[in-house]
């Protein structure tokens, strides 16, 4: 994300120098506040020429360059912006007004572009937050009519308020546009989780149904980032606030999910695409023998349990497990979630349709959850009547149809 730096400060622009007439620059200020208070043919034709040289410029930039799914940014930057606010876009007691204007932050806010007699600062005097692909949120720290803002009545009776915005940071949605919209996703706030998520679902289906590219895949999709450049781990810390681990390297900060662990240490040299943390991990008979051992296996797979199975689950030397071992060991892989502290992931919910576009058509997964749980939470473990530390999820196999589809003796 790049934020301009521009030379806004409590003077406003610095379009002038000291051996400048100070006489035209306080006449210039006052200008747009005449204008915007004039007329209404004025008025609606200072609202439709509002769009700045810094804007344009801005997006040429961003539009113009080489654009990649590894270096978009994620918003764009644009020096100044006008805000026609009314007061009927009070949504609360509070002087919190709605936007039409995906926002995410600003710098400063000032009643004119320069030479400004109103200067407001962002987290003193005001806040930004985006809602939506579409609108923010704007609150002020005092009621609106108590600022100096250029205002005027408009036909309807409400009572608009003109705002410059200054190193506004603006959603122009050039990740879904440009990539996540090829895959049919639905648009979001633009931020680096879901960069990610649309990163990683390239990274999956565009690289094929290995395992361990469809783990990696899969840990892209649920926030794991990926490094993007070669670099040394110089150290891995936690937030105090929500106990995440952040993986600091050479090159950039790696903050991880709630609840994941990194899976490297400092001093390991991480490399273009490995994994620092793993969220989900898959296994098959070739990469770990059989995993399915005191795994639960759903009636998706074998859909009825014969008489000499007490459970659903495939101990060593079970019926299932020779089940396993013999007939369906080719078509299955496991899928554990390593949750931690359970926490919980909008993108979750995209798990099945992206296995049943990037797995083989021929396999099904068997999900299981990883959770971490101390004794309060859980008991004492000599109270527990199950032998197995996963439990299995109540997500729902991808295909539904059993492999095996005859009864079992």
């Amino acid at each position: 994300m790049a934020t301009p730096i521009s030379s806004f400060n409590k003077d406003g622009l610095d379009v002038g120098s000291l051996d400048r007439n100070m006489t035209y620059l306080y006449g210039l200020s006052d200008f747009f506040s005449f204008i915007f208070e004039d007329s209404e043919t004025v008025n609606l034709m200072l609202e439709a020429n509002a769009v700045t040289a810094s804007e344009v410029y801005s997006k040429f930039l961003q539009l113009t360059s080489s654009i990649s799914l590894a270096s978009i940014q994620d918003q764009v930057g644009s020096g100044i912006e006008l805000l026609l606010v009314n007061n009927i876009d009070q949504v609360d007691l509070m002087p919190k007004f709605k936007i039409a204007k995906p926002l995410s932050t600003a710098k400063f806010i000032s009643n004119r572009p320069f030479l400004p007699s109103e200067f407001l600062e962002e987290g003193i005097d005001f806040r930004i937050t985006q809602i939506d692909v579409n609108s923010c949120y704007l609150q002020l720290a005092r009621p609106i009519d108590a600022y100096k803002f250029s205002q005027r009545i408009l036909p309807s009776g409400e009572t608009q308020y003109a705002i410059w915005v200054s190193d506004v940071v603006v959603d122009e949605q050039l990740v879904y546009k440009h990539y996540g919209k090829l895959l049919g996703i639905t648009p979001e706030v633009s931020n680096e989780q879901f960069s990610n998520f649309i990163y990683g679902l390239y990274y999956l289906y565009l690289n094929g149904p290995n395992l361990s590219i469809m783990e990696q895949g899969l840990n892209l999709v649920l926030g794991i980032p990926l490094p993007r450049s070669a670099s040394v781990v110089l150290d891995i810390r936690t937030k105090v606030d929500t106990g995440q681990y952040e993986v600091i390297t050479e090159e950039k900060n790696y903050l991880l999910p709630i609840g994941v662990l990194p899976t490297v240490g400092i001093g390991d040299t991480v490399s273009i695409g490995s994994p620092i943390a793993k969220w989900i991990e898959l296994k098959d008979f070739i990469s770990d023998g059989k995993w399915w051992i005191n795994v639960s296996i759903p009636s998706d797979i074998i859909r009825q349990k014969p008489k000499s199975q007490q459970d659903r689950f495939a101990k060593t030397g079970s019926r299932f497990d020779e089940l396993m071992t013999d007939y369906l060991y080719k078509n299955t892989f496991l899928i554990r979630i390593n949750v931690g502290s359970f926490q919980d992931n909008k993108y979750f919910k995209y798990l099945s349709d992206i296995l049943s576009k990037g797995k083989p058509s021929y396999t099904q997964p068997v999900f299981v959850w990883k959770i971490d749980m101390n004794e309060d939470e859980f008991g004492f473990v000599d109270e527990l009547d199950f032998t197995i530390t996963q439990i299995i999820s109540k997500l729902r196999s991808i295909n539904a149809y059993a492999i095996n589809v005859e009864a079992i003796d």
